[in-house]
């Protein structure tokens, strides 16, 4: 039997692309507490047991929100499960899970000024980071699909 030759470089890449990613590990677990604080904000605010008001908004105007909300939260947690199996899929959605957490964590920054930066300043830098990181890594979501 003949055995066939791998390069070392190439070798390697595959290695690295078959274990999971540090990154990926810890940006999907963040992204499910997000969705899940948000999930957990609105079924409160539901059954009548609401978070004290921390925006100056109407409450006609802050129940406008909550499909956006859902729905963002939705995509956190299937792109957290797309990261982690490492699907083109789950780059995409957490794209715009992403995306639509820094919009409206800039909009409520703009309502607030910088009355809640505490709460959004983490929230804003760990969406910069995430779509920063993504791109960075994405070659880990492609040349997966192909080699699959």
């Amino acid at each position: 039997m003949r055995k066939e030759y791998i390069p070392l470089r190439e070798a390697n890449m595959t290695e690295q692309l078959s274990k999971a990613s540090l990154g990926l590990v810890v940006i999907a677990v963040v992204m499910v507490f997000m969705a899940g604080l948000t999930d957990i904000y609105w079924v409160a605010s539901w059954i009548g047991r609401p978070f004290p008001r921390s925006v100056p908004l109407e409450p006609e105007a802050a129940q406008a929100f909550a499909l956006p909300d859902i729905i963002g939260s939705l995509l956190m947690y299937l792109g957290a499960v797309g990261l982690l199996r490492r699907r083109t899929w789950g780059f995409y959605l957490t794209l715009i899970a992403m995306g639509m957490s820094f919009g409206s964590s800039l909009f409520f920054l703009s309502l607030t000024k910088t009355a809640f930066l505490n709460i959004l300043g983490p929230t804003i830098f760990f969406t910069l980071f995430t779509l920063i990181y993504l791109w960075l890594q994405r070659r880990l979501f492609f040349e997966h699909e192909t080699k699959m």
